[in-house]
């Protein structure tokens, strides 16, 4: 599953484009009014009443299986959408941090290894809010639980290419390179080697900064779940307008959702 996949398909929009494209592409849907429309067309075009109202049933047919689908069983059809995300999602998430842990270990990338494991706190204490206010069969709580987990592994993906940028740079030593100036300097002050060196360490520099960047919005993701948690805990369910306020909150996930993708190509 590519990280674009993982992007806001929990969101109330994305659900509906999903529901509104399976019911469209249904073969109940699509082929009745295909060849509803062609016998309209054909019929027309013949003077065939008998084919005319036959198209025309194909195409009552077609319609009323999309209205059915996409209004009268949405949320069975938006049950199914998030079942199907769900699981792909917990797949990825059961296998990356694991992964990620001996990468860290092996580079020495302790505050990667310490964001891990928070991040994996924090995502637990908002399922645990989320599910001491609603039942997990509720749309709301797929939706929720959708966004959060996709946050989550958009901290992951962000946490991968940080320890790939530290990795990039393990074989650039200061020390190594700062001696390497002090010898060139005293011995014959070439301007084109210590040009190279020095570019060098700022590659070095560079990654550096990027990393705590991206472990900086790595921390903004999680003070946003904390928040959000906060507001799906005073959630009383009864009130439409306190689920409205939890919705406002979840659009400030879904948006972290999609800020690992900032960070890709640097």
């Amino acid at each position: 599953m590519t990280r674009e996949m993982n992007r806001l398909r929990f969101s109330k929009r994305a659900i509906k484009s999903s529901v509104r494209s399976s019911s469209l592409n249904h073969p109940l849907t699509l082929f009745p009014s295909a060849l509803g429309a062609l016998g309209v067309f054909g019929g027309s075009l013949f003077s065939a009443p008998l084919v005319i109202a036959a198209g025309m049933g194909g195409l009552v047919f077609g319609v009323g299986h999309f209205v059915t689908k996409y209004f009268i069983q949405f949320d069975n059809a938006a049950r199914e959408h998030m079942k199907a995300l769900h699981t792909k999602m917990i797949e990825t998430l059961e296998a990356r941090p694991e992964r990620l842990k001996e990468e860290f270990q092996d580079v020495g990338f302790d505050r990667g290894l310490q964001q891990l494991n928070m991040a994996k706190i924090k995502f637990d204490e908002f399922l645990d809010a989320l599910g001491r206010k609603f039942n997990k069969s509720e749309l709301t709580f797929g939706r929720y639980s959708g966004v959060s987990e996709a946050v989550y592994l958009s901290i992951l993906d962000n946490l991968e290419l940080a320890v790939a940028k530290l990795r990039s740079i393990r074989s650039i030593n200061p020390e190594y390179i700062n001696a390497q100036l002090d010898e060139v300097r005293n011995r014959n002050n070439d301007t084109s080697e210590i040009e190279a060196l020095n570019a060098r360490l700022q590659l070095r520099d560079a990654a550096l900064r990027e990393i705590d960047a991206i472990l900086a919005e790595n921390e903004r993701a999680m003070t946003t779940l904390d928040k959000t948690a906060l507001r799906v805990a005073s959630i009383q369910t009864q009130k439409n307008v306190s689920v409205k306020d939890a919705d406002i909150a979840m659009q400030e996930l879904e948006l972290l959702a999609t800020r690992a993708v900032d960070y890709e190509g640097k």
